[in-house]
């Protein structure tokens, strides 16, 4: 059996700065912040529709669709556009 090959200790080359230590406090702030921060179930809700309308009114608009984003809303809230193409709409929606 071959001997084993001896430990090697990391020993790290750097210095905290005051500009370092600065940045590091000042992140561990936001941190905290962020932690002790509630998010609203109605804020959560509003977001996911914001991203959901976003993401299918830009999607379907690169493969060609025209609604707008306030048709596309309106669409997807289930409400009659008599202004927006079938096609588009049937896209939109699937």
């Amino acid at each position: 059996m071959a001997p084993a090959a001896p430990a090697m200790s990391f020993v790290p080359r750097f210095s905290i700065t005051n500009r370092i230590a600065a940045a590091l406090t000042d992140i561990e702030r936001a941190r905290d912040f962020l932690d002790a921060a509630t998010l609203s179930d109605a804020w959560i809700h509003a977001m996911q529709s914001t991203a959901l309308l976003l993401e299918a009114h830009h999607t379907t608009h690169i493969e060609g669709t025209h609604p707008t984003i306030d048709e596309a809303a309106e669409l997807l809230a289930g409400a009659s556009v008599p202004s927006a193409d079938p096609d588009d709409a049937r896209e939109l929606l699937s």
